[in-house]
């Protein structure tokens, strides 16, 4: 917000101190700060605090993070509608950050628990990246059919459960699914032997 200068006239001192104060009391009405406590705030990222700085220089604002044991948080200043304002953006990117934190940790579970792959033409079977194969679990829980999916930069309709994939001209892939659980029980309760031909034979359901 830029400066602005005021000359009070009046005829008398204690007219012009009256003003004065009557014009401070109305400045700082309208002036309100507010607090955001949150410890996402420590997870973003150095576009989020660009677009933060951008808010600020927009609004006319001021915006300050702190940071004190851990507990992140963040301070708007300025007058009552642009603080509002101000607020409700980064308010609606901590949700964002929010958002992406729990994808994340729902990717890294799935991950832990199956890993789905496929097959080229010839070659070894590869894992799915960890989106896709979080996708394809969900659509298998949810009972789909069939679900689309990327491969190599092309898509693809796998048919659940077992395959296969399927692309435009009717190429296909192998699919399969590796329940880790499953894998990492046999090992426990298997002798070494057994667990290898297990492995080899009844890991994958193809």
């Amino acid at each position: 917000m830029d400066p602005a200068c005021f000359h009070i006239c009046g005829d008398s001192p204690a007219k012009v101190k009256d003003a004065k104060q009557k014009l401070l009391d109305l400045i700082n009405d309208e002036q309100y700060s507010h607090t955001i406590s949150d410890s996402s705030i420590l997870s973003f990222s150095p576009a989020d605090r660009q677009q933060i700085a951008a808010i600020q220089k927009k609004l006319g604002v001021s915006i300050k993070t702190d940071n004190k044991n851990g507990e992140a948080s963040i301070i708007i200043e300025g007058l009552n509608k642009d603080v509002l304002k101000a607020h409700t953006e980064i308010d609606r990117m901590l949700k964002k950050v929010k958002d992406e934190q729990g994808m994340k940790q729902k990717l890294e579970l799935t991950s832990n628990l199956v890993e789905w792959q496929y097959q080229p033409q010839g070659l070894q079977f590869h894992s799915f990246d960890l989106l896709t194969n979080y996708q394809l679990e969900q659509a298998m829980e949810n009972n789909q059919p069939n679900i689309k999916v990327m491969i190599r930069g092309q898509a693809y309709t796998v048919t659940l459960p077992k395959g296969p994939a399927t692309d435009g001209k009717g190429n296909t892939l192998q699919i399969r699914r590796l329940d880790k659980l499953k894998g990492w029980n046999t090992r426990v309760h298997r002798s070494p032997e057994s667990v290898q031909g297990h492995m080899q034979s009844n890991h994958y359901q193809d």
